[in-house]
């Protein structure tokens, strides 16, 4: 899922160009993301024990947060609001 998130960003590499990325990750996916982002100017690849699943993509545009546990939040507050309105019916 995380290379994917990447893989959106990259589409267009000539907007990207002074662009400026930070990648945080689970300590177990650091070596992965760095070789996977080695050749992006600008993309540098950062830790944190916050990350266990997916990642953060922080840039001077806001934060993209692709944790596992935080689109698993999200899928069950969707789930939850539907079966609400689903009750009203």
């Amino acid at each position: 899922m995380g290379h994917r998130v990447v893989e959106a960003y990259l589409q267009d590499q000539s907007m990207f160009q002074s662009f400026q990325m930070q990648v945080i990750v689970g300590k177990e996916f650091k070596s992965v993301a760095e070789d996977y982002l080695k050749d992006r100017t600008g993309w540098t690849v950062h830790v944190s024990d916050d990350v266990s699943g997916g990642a953060i993509l922080e840039s001077d545009s806001g934060v993209w947060d692709a944790r596992l546990s935080v689109t698993l939040d999200e899928i069950e507050h969707l789930i939850q609001t539907w079966l609400i309105e689903k009750g009203g019916d």
